[in-house]
């Protein structure tokens, strides 16, 4: 009777471990965290944003500092009378947001393209995990999903218990095949191995905000001096306004006003996709250290597990059920040779 009932009771057990893994690690917590993460990341790292207003902006933003400190400079130079180097050292001087810009320009830019470069790298990384358990699910309903589907296990292992036969055991097994089989088709060994992927190559961090906030802060101010005093203070030097200065200057150097004109709008981008890191700071350390593809196959290897309980169950029930049937048939034979 205890060996019989063995596959029963280790299906039971199964059942509870699929109930109580979740809360044990945490599960519940770390998958809002995690869609917090997501949310935040999405307008960022989702195509085609990354590529048309991430990636792209900053190659117009280069392309701006290229072509107002290279051409643009030297048209101003040789509008006041001076030597391109004079004009530097003037720059130095009076406007040294500018110059402090200039600088750290090619660092600031390397280390920007670095970021972007390694979210491109990932973004199909992103995509899958951005989908458990499917587009358009919050990822703690797959932890919801696992403690119910638990919860069924045990149920139907009880029923087994108590009222051994084919049709609980049948039962038990096709709980269990339909967990892995759906695990498979839902892709999420690979969508939870993409989730480590990303967590680990990202570099959030108290002191890589500080860093990125302080050189966004030195773009900012250095394009805010060039509006606000550079422009009107040379114009004025040459006797003219601003606006004019800028339209003489995009004569000279061809779309140079039109990036200039962009510029705003793609600090902007750069400063919410800041926000965004200091916001999941605190998220980012305990998500990264969640075990999503450990437990992804703990629970599959339940469910494994599961089925085979509940197949093993079957095949012990039928020789039970044959001997019923085998007992019964003998009963009306003798009834019947007793009537004759």
């Amino acid at each position: 009777m205890i060996v019989r009932k063995l596959p029963a009771v280790i299906v039971l057990a199964a059942g509870f471990a699929m109930i109580v893994l979740p809360p044990a690690f945490n599960s519940f917590t770390r998958a809002n965290q995690a869609q917090q993460l997501l949310d935040g990341a999405r307008p960022i790292v989702a195509p085609p944003h990354l590529q048309q207003q991430f990636l792209a902006g900053l190659q117009t933003a280069n392309q701006t500092e290229q072509l107002l400190t290279g051409p643009g400079f030297a048209q101003l130079a040789d509008d006041l009378g001076e030597t391109p180097a004079q004009f530097q050292a003037q720059v130095a001087a009076q406007w040294p947001a500018i110059a402090r810009a200039q600088q750290q320009a090619p660092a600031i830019d390397a280390a920007t393209l670095a970021i972007l470069t390694n979210l491109e790298h990932h973004q199909h990384d992103f995509q899958l995990a951005d989908a458990i358990p499917v587009s358009g699910f919050p990822l703690v309903s797959s932890v919801w999903i696992i403690v119910v589907f638990g919860a069924l296990v045990v149920a139907a292992a009880l029923w087994l218990l108590f009222r051994p036969g084919v049709v609980p055991a049948a039962a038990i097994t096709a709980l269990g095949i339909v967990f892995v089989a759906s695990a498979f088709a839902l892709n999420l060994p690979a969508k939870t191995s993409a989730a480590h992927q990303v967590l680990a190559s990202l570099t959030i961090s108290p002191a890589k905000n500080a860093k990125i906030q302080a050189e966004l802060e030195t773009v900012n101010a250095a394009f805010g001096q060039v509006q606000t005093q550079l422009l009107p203070q040379v114009a004025q030097l040459l006797g003219t306004d601003s606006d004019t200065l800028t339209s003489q200057l995009d004569t000279a150097v061809p779309g140079l006003a039109a990036d200039l004109s962009q510029i705003p709008s793609i600090l902007d981008r750069f400063g919410g996709a800041i926000q965004f890191r200091e916001n999941n700071v605190n998220n980012v350390p305990p998500v990264r250290s969640f075990p999503f593809q450990a437990l992804m196959w703990a629970e599959i290897a339940l469910g494994a597990l599961v089925a085979v309980g509940g197949g093993l169950s079957v095949a012990a029930s039928r020789p039970r059920r044959r001997a019923r049937q085998i007992e019964t048939s003998g009963e009306h034979a003798v009834e019947d040779v007793g009537a004759g």
